[in-house]
């Protein structure tokens, strides 16, 4: 069985990677929300 401290080490691994992931996605909705996301070539808007 893990201990306190390696139970507590993997939440907040897995916590600072959902921080990552919001930030990424809150930046990308705001280029879209802005109109200056870019398109991908072969992608229409």
């Amino acid at each position: 069985m893990a201990s306190l401290g390696d139970r507590l080490e993997t939440e907040l691994g897995k916590a600072r990677t959902v921080i990552e992931v919001q930030g990424k996605l809150s930046a990308l909705l705001d280029q879209l929300a802005t109109g200056s996301a870019d398109t991908t070539p072969g992608e229409s808007k």
